[in-house]
């Protein structure tokens, strides 16, 4: 199956490791280098230019790609039952 996070951008269920709420992992100085390394490899991808609400982590192709998400964390984890 797959989840809608946002805007247009779906993932195949499968492939995604977790959803995270924004505002608490980004106060871990670890998830916040974690977020730059994904950055500055291109692999962070804004799904909306609307105001980050989660973080989705998904293993794409073989690479981890994060995706911020203007849709709240528990939002997208209701959607399919999701529990992370």
């Amino acid at each position: 199956m797959y989840l809608h996070i946002g805007n247009d951008f779906v993932l195949n269920e499968q492939d995604i490791i977790g959803v995270f709420d924004l505002d608490h992992i980004s106060e871990s100085p670890a998830t916040m280098e974690y977020l730059k390394a994904l950055e500055e490899d291109n692999r962070l991808i804004a799904v909306s230019s609307e105001l980050p609400k989660a973080f989705v982590l998904a293993v794409t192709g073989g690479m981890e790609i994060g995706y911020l998400s203007p849709l709240a964390s528990r939002t997208i984890q209701n959607r399919k039952g999701l529990a992370f």
